[in-house]
């Protein structure tokens, strides 16, 4: 150190010479410290920049081969003196494995994840339930000649938007054309269905065709 408390002596000070103000020293450590904090910063952005696309790659390849598929659809009637009076509708059906799609496997093998929707609903009370994997989506017990309910549920991570329309008896054919449910005009409705990101139910591809049509469709060979 030189004999100046306010200067430090990097080549052992010779007359001045190679004597830099300790303020210069301090600010020098604290620029290279902003520069380093700025550069892990950087980094940190690099690294969230790189996981959102990473993320947004992978539902993009779930949408593009995760596809639902149709398994069964079961019509009950359970009243106890009018057996139409309490009616209940289960639609079973599954999302294709995405892994078994892009490696070329067909049949059962492209089977994934599968879930079941059940409308228990009392025509004569107008109670209404709608379970999905017996967990409950809606309920209600106004009285009215129709169901018309929605909701979206997060599958193999990917937000699927489900929508179920029902009557307590078959619309005409001239209703079924005019009828809107919130805006939406339906067409050719069938008196119980669901749909599935905007799909009907009866539209899916049959699970004994999983290896026929949708290895087809989702790797374009067809």
């Amino acid at each position: 150190l030189s004999a100046n408390n306010d200067a430090v002596d990097v080549k052992g000070g010779v007359s001045g010479i190679g004597v830099v103000p300790r303020t210069t020293v301090y600010d020098t450590a604290k620029a290279n410290a902003r520069i380093s904090v700025s550069n892990t910063s950087l980094h940190s952005e690099r690294l969230k920049k790189q996981h959102v696309e990473v993320e947004h790659k992978l539902q993009v390849h779930l949408q593009a081969h995760c596809k639902p598929y149709q398994i069964g659809y079961e019509l009950k009637d359970l009243g106890k003196v009018i057996m139409m009076s309490k009616r209940q509708v289960k639609w079973r059906f599954g999302f294709t494995n995405p892994d078994a799609i892009v490696k070329g496997q067909t049949g059962a093998n492209c089977r994934g994840e599968e879930h079941e929707v059940t409308l228990t609903w009392s025509i004569s009370s107008g109670k209404k339930q709608i379970l999905l994997n017996n967990q409950e989506m809606h309920s209600s017990s106004n009285k009215t000649n129709f169901v018309n309910t929605s909701w979206n549920k997060k599958m193999r991570g990917i937000d699927r938007r489900f929508k179920l329309i029902a009557f307590s008896q078959q619309p005409p054919q001239q209703q079924q054309q005019r009828h809107q449910f919130g805006g939406e005009r339906v067409k050719n409705q069938r008196q119980f269905d669901l749909f599935i990101d905007g799909q009907s139910f009866f539209d899916l591809t049959k699970v004994w065709y999983l290896c026929v049509v949708l290895c087809c469709v989702v790797l374009g060979w067809g």
